[in-house]
């Protein structure tokens, strides 16, 4: 009687030890992304005033049209700047989270 009592309280204490709440903390990635769509053929990138780099080289490979660059930014607050040719086709501030990916159209 004793043996089966202490199988019965041993089972018990394995069944309750197995059903604790578990705690954790999720860290979300430290970095943000910025990708260009549509037009991006002899854009120029100018992103929080920096020196402007080209998106895409121009004459690009139409089939190749729908892939698009990640820019890895730090979060929070950026300006975006795109010229084509001189003239100024998108000019924002856009916000991007922890772990976000925002897309900016290029008409």
């Amino acid at each position: 009687m004793k043996r089966i009592l202490t199988a019965v309280l041993l089972t018990f204490i394995l069944f309750a030890a197995g059903c604790g709440a578990h705690e954790g903390v999720v860290i979300s990635a430290e970095e943000a992304w910025i990708s260009f769509t549509g037009d991006t053929r002899g854009a120029m990138l100018s992103l929080d005033g920096a020196d402007e780099i080209q998106l895409r080289p121009a004459g690009y490979a139409k089939d190749s049209s729908s892939k698009q660059k990640w820019y890895q930014v730090a979060p929070g607050k950026h300006s975006v700047r795109v010229t084509r040719n001189g003239e100024v086709v998108v000019d924002r501030v856009i916000l991007v989270d922890k772990g976000q990916t925002r897309e900016v159209f290029i008409p």
